[in-house]
């Protein structure tokens, strides 16, 4: 416990801030506190999302899955 995790995650993988919101719960439900989490929009391609560690994850982890990246040809 007390390590810090942080993740930077593509947001055409999440719908909208519910599974946004979903990622949060499924991070706190394996242990992790959220420090800081950008649900505003700041970057356009982008969120971040700032943990730290401070229980241990279940046995049995709740289902969270992401959709692919979309990629736009250049």
């Amino acid at each position: 416990p007390g390590g810090v995790v942080k993740i930077v995650e593509v947001r055409s993988r999440f719908e909208g801030n519910h599974n946004q919101e979903r990622f949060r719960d499924y991070l706190q439900a394996c242990g992790f506190e959220i420090r800081a989490m950008d649900t505003m929009g700041e970057n356009k391609m982008f969120f971040d999302v700032e943990c730290v560690k401070v229980g241990q994850c279940p046995k049995v982890r709740p289902l969270f899955a992401l959709k692919a990246c979309q990629y736009k040809k250049r």
